[in-house]
């Protein structure tokens, strides 16, 4: 009997190791999305209040404040206007009915990774790469994949001035090559 379960302990583990040996360890892939309702914004400048109304309703879901709300609170009437980033920043603490304070910088893709995977949505300031102007956009996930021997860093983000969501690599993202801007990010802190 002791032999026998010996014996059957053994083809158990040769068992295991074959089916763990015939998954490619190149398969590895961590995704993580941030639960958002996306918003549109309303008016042709308001993608920064749109995002900070996103961002803000993470924090605290509880809260009824729109972007109609962040404008007139930040610019005193709902003129058809742009935001700087300071402004996006209080727009977002005030949706977040307080709660938190912001950060705004350059983020590598570690730290988007990190607050995606804690349930955390960033914004990203856009900086065209030509020309003037600039734009909001919400990041509510991040995607690291490691495949047949090379890595790659994705995002998810959802563009305000439709309420679609998009899906690119971090790197064409932030330098630019897929939506023509440069961006900066801004997350909460603790």
């Amino acid at each position: 009997m002791k032999i026998c379960l010996q014996v059957i302990s053994l083809l158990l583990c040769i068992g295991i190791y074959l089916s763990c040996a015939s998954v490619p360890a190149s398969a590895i892939v961590v995704n993580y999305v941030v639960p958002v309702a996306p918003v549109i914004q309303a008016k042709s400048n308001w993608c920064w209040a749109a995002c900070a109304e996103m961002c803000g309703k993470t924090i605290a879901p509880s809260s009824t404040r729109t972007q109609y709300d962040v404008v007139k609170y930040i610019k005193g009437d709902t003129y058809n206007v742009g935001g700087n980033k300071l402004e996006c920043a209080n727009g977002c603490k005030y949706v977040a009915l307080s709660e938190k304070d912001f950060i705004i910088g350059y983020m590598d893709f570690s730290v988007i990774g990190n607050r995606t995977g804690r349930n955390e949505a960033l914004v990203a300031f856009g900086e065209p790469t030509e020309g003037s102007g600039g734009h909001t956009f919400l990041i509510r996930g991040s995607q690291f994949v490691d495949g047949s021997g090379s890595t790659q860093y994705n995002i998810d983000y959802i563009n305000p001035s439709n309420g679609n969501n998009y899906h690119c690599s971090y790197e064409s993202f932030c330098n630019g090559e897929y939506n023509n801007f440069i961006c900066e990010f801004m997350t909460y802190t603790k």
